[in-house]
């Protein structure tokens, strides 16, 4: 399309070099010259003769912009949520970020369908099952009188569990407690079974199983103090989120150190003095 010999988009046609030239010829206009609120309602004014048939379709003679001013509230994604891969057990986060000038009300969706209790402009999943695998998560922005509005879809991902399900295991002396770390969320009742958790040392016993509140780790505790030189535990029977059954694990007991440190105060530390414990844990991805 041509404006004189000036070319505003798209192509010049050829006769004998394209003699089917496209229809979907795309015309690009800059509006920067109009006001934010002149863009709520906008068009082109466009006035031309007929073209010579030849090279040129139509030829335009004047191009024009306009606006007219809108009472639309500005609004705007200015991050959108996407798609998170997780392992069966683990959990996923999804975020967005919507700007308004005016009140907002904030609901996550599943699938289309509202997820209870998720009204903040991130969503971190319960720990999630391979059915959860495909599913879809936007935020749905509600203006009032002024519209819905929704984001653009993110994907969840959830892949079988296949890597080793126990992370590390740790040996707290004091307490005379084992944590155990697995690498996703476990099935609370075969997780808390004392029985599944064997220790090779004959002087001390599980005596409860208790899982954390994530549902990562379980807290072992123990009928005496540990012994043996190498502690470990085996860990049996022990199922996921789906109800299958996880690979039988013997790990190494790592020890909690939580010595003191002494800091002595100096002129402008006077009267801070503290004791500083330190704990080295190996926690899971939920």
């Amino acid at each position: 399309m041509e404006m004189g010999t000036k070319l505003i988009s798209g192509s010049q046609f050829h006769a004998t070099v394209d003699p089917t030239p496209s229809p979907e010829t795309p015309i690009v206009f800059d509006l920067s010259a109009l006001t934010a609120a002149q863009r709520n309602g906008y068009g082109w004014a466009v006035g031309g003769v007929k073209g010579s048939g030849a090279n040129d379709f139509i030829s335009v003679s004047e191009v024009a912009s306009y606006g007219t001013a809108g009472s639309t509230v500005a609004f705007a994604f200015t991050a959108q949520p996407t798609n998170m891969t997780v392992t069966a057990g683990q959990r996923a986060k999804f975020t967005a970020s919507p700007e308004s000038t005016a009140p907002m009300t904030l609901q996550w969706l599943k699938t289309g369908n509202p997820v209870a209790g998720a009204t903040v402009s991130d969503y971190p999943t319960p720990p999630t099952l391979l059915s959860d695998n495909a599913s879809s998560f936007t935020l749905q922005v509600d203006l009032g009188a002024l519209g819905l509005f929704t984001s653009q879809p993110a994907i969840l991902t959830v892949l079988p569990r296949t890597n080793p399900p126990v992370l590390a295991a740790t040996y707290d002396t004091t307490n005379q407690v084992i944590e155990v770390w697995f690498n996703g969320s476990t099935d609370p009742g075969s997780s808390q079974t004392g029985a599944n958790y064997t220790m090779n040392d004959p002087a001390a016993s599980v005596t409860s199983a208790t899982q954390e509140g994530q549902g990562c780790g379980v807290v072992l505790t123990l009928s005496g103090p540990l012994t043996v030189a190498g502690p470990t535990v085996m860990v049996a029977n022990v199922m996921d989120l789906d109800g299958n059954t996880m690979a039988t694990q013997t790990v190494p007991l790592l020890p909690l150190i939580s010595d003191p440190t002494n800091v002595v105060a100096n002129s402008y530390q006077q009267g801070r003095a503290a004791r500083l414990d330190a704990l080295d844990r190996r926690r899971c991805q939920c």
